[in-house]
């Protein structure tokens, strides 16, 4: 997978967060960014640490996804 987009609440027992986690367990080099209604700092916290330096409030426009995904895409 080139992208995976993840919202940072989701229904059950893992964030997503978590599932990226799980996610890079597989594949080190997976890319992703995460969609959030909420910033609380914990979470974002926890994002960048995974290195998930793309994280966007919702709601998001066409053009601001559209930009993100490239820019992370291009990411090294």
């Amino acid at each position: 997978m080139d992208l995976v987009i993840l919202d940072m609440i989701m229904e059950g027992d893992l964030d997503g967060c978590q599932l990226y986690q799980q996610m890079l367990d597989i594949n080190p080099e997976q890319k992703a960014l995460v969609v959030s209604g909420f910033s609380e700092s914990r979470q974002m916290a926890d994002a960048g640490a995974l290195g998930l330096t793309t994280v966007l409030e919702k709601p998001v426009t066409l053009p601001v996804l559209s930009r993100a995904i490239r820019q992370t895409l291009e990411e090294e």
